[in-house]
């Protein structure tokens, strides 16, 4: 990740910087099944697969941000929309 991607996420609040690092490194491991675009441009929700969403128990996770947290999560990524079943 580039420096001044680490620089962004660091000026967000604690509780969304560990929310956007957590859905970066789905996207880096590829536990990414969906992620959607909203229509009005408001934000992108993410969905992905967590070894530890539920106290400990795996299973996924629907997480939506606005436009600037999206936009420092997809930041270095290539989305490669022929993988996810669902990328609107």
């Amino acid at each position: 990740m580039k420096q001044c991607i680490k620089e962004q996420i660091e000026k967000l609040d604690y509780e969304t910087q560990l929310r956007v690092n957590e859905t970066i490194q789905a996207l880096d491991n590829g536990k990414a099944s969906s992620i959607e675009f909203y229509s009005d441009g408001s934000g992108v929700c993410f969905t992905y697969w967590s070894p530890t969403v539920n106290h400990g128990t795996p299973g996924t996770i629907a997480r939506s941000f606005r436009m600037n947290e999206a936009l420092l999560i997809l930041a270095g990524h290539r989305l490669k929309s022929s993988e996810f079943p669902i990328c609107f």
